[in-house]
């Protein structure tokens, strides 16, 4: 659907304002035009299915945002102003068949009894975990739920178990740490049944000890972004094999006084483990020293031949420009963002065949003798290549 654009309306007459409202599915409300939530106070929006408001000090009730509450919305996402438990609890699908405000409803009606999808980001505070829980317990057809920055003190126990439990839940991303209590306690109010038994994607900050308890019910997970608390053993390894169905894995390492030591075994274990991988992050305080170009010949070897994405952000390892030769020779036709550290002689590479027909984005540390002529000696190879980026010891990007 093609989002309705809100500022051409702003001068309409009312009866023409009421024809077209009448025929509005998408809105996407920038910053500048949050002024002009009023503009639909009484004006009905009868077949609304999606609204996206943009972060504006405008935001400032929501009761500015009732409007929007309509009986097709399907997906609503706010990226900033004030959200609070009044305005949640009237997006709530279900309400009406729990006990907990029952005494508050006047009409028995559902506002949004349609309500799939919902993005919050920063409400400034106002929410209280009680009353998010409460909304939780109302929206029971949610398929995406997203919560960003602010929400993070929302991500109790209790809101935890609620969403473990949504057989339709596919997509989820929470701030917080999901810690190994939270997964046990899950367990317990579902009666050992798998936990989250239809998601497809989750972000996640995760401690190591409960994203790998919580991972083996996640037989059917597609998409993982994890940023991790703390280490486990083969942390790498036993995610991959808990999950085969991954196509997309990123695992940002966190919290820790010094980077993690990961050896070549628990790498290698990513391709044999995720046949349908096509996206692999690994980066944050991770280390490899032990990391040689042999290991990644036999990495590229047991992957399929369709990655788009490899980016791995050690902070050291022993590779050379041979790891990028055989990484062409494997995955070269599909490969368009690349990412490896080592020592690598982009001279060495020049006067080769191409290796990356496809590849638009390379970053390398430390690639030598690249000041003169860097960009034309990866070109050579990389023929596509728009952002190359070469790092010179343990610093930044130059």
């Amino acid at each position: 659907m093609e989002p309705t654009q809100v500022l051409p309306l702003v001068n309409l007459s009312n009866a023409d304002l009421v024809t077209a409202a009448a025929g509005i599915q998408c809105l996407d409300l920038a910053s500048q035009e949050c002024k002009h939530h009023a503009l639909f106070r009484n004006i009905p929006l009868p077949k609304l299915e999606s609204v996206t408001i943009d972060a504006s000090e405008d935001n400032s009730s929501g009761r500015l945002l009732e409007p929007y509450l309509q009986p097709k919305l399907r997906v609503f996402e706010f990226f900033g102003g004030v959200l609070d438990d009044q305005f949640l609890r009237d997006l709530a699908v279900s309400f009406c068949d729990t006990n907990f405000m029952r005494e508050e409803l006047t009409t028995g009606q559902e506002k949004c009894p349609l309500l799939e999808e919902v993005l919050i980001d920063n409400p400034r505070e106002v929410v209280t975990p009680g009353g998010f829980l409460r909304f939780l317990e109302g929206a029971k057809k949610l398929k995406r739920v997203v919560l960003m920055y602010g929400m993070e003190r929302l991500i109790t126990r209790e809101v935890f178990c609620e969403l473990s439990s949504r057989s339709c839940l596919e997509i989820l991303g929470i701030g917080g740490v999901v810690s190994e209590d939270f997964v046990v306690a899950a367990r317990v109010r579902t009666n050992g049944q798998d936990l989250f038994p239809g998601l497809l994607g989750l972000t996640c900050t995760g401690s190591a000890a409960g994203t790998l308890l919580l991972s083996k019910d996640l037989k059917n997970l597609a998409r993982a972004e994890i940023i991790l608390v703390g280490s486990a053993v083969n942390f790498l390894g036993r995610f991959s094999q808990a999950c085969p169905e991954l196509e997309y894995l990123c695992v940002t390492y966190t919290c820790t006084p010094t980077h993690i030591e990961i050896p070549p075994r628990e790498i290698l274990v990513i391709p044999r483990s995720l046949p349908k991988l096509t996206h692999l992050f690994l980066t944050g305080k991770i280390t490899s020293p032990s990391l040689q170009d042999e290991h990644i010949i036999a990495f590229a070897k047991d992957f399929a031949q369709n990655v788009k994405v490899l980016r791995l952000g050690f902070r050291e390892t022993r590779l050379t420009e041979k790891s990028l030769i055989h990484l062409g020779q494997r995955l070269g036709s599909t490969l368009v963002e690349c990412e490896l550290v080592g020592r690598f002689e982009i001279d060495g590479l020049g006067g080769g065949a191409v290796l990356f027909p496809v590849l638009k984005e390379l970053a390398l540390r430390e690639a030598v003798e690249w000041k003169e002529r860097g960009q034309e000696l990866v070109t050579g190879w990389a023929p596509e290549v728009e952002d190359v980026q070469f790092w010179t010891g343990f610093g930044e990007f130059e």
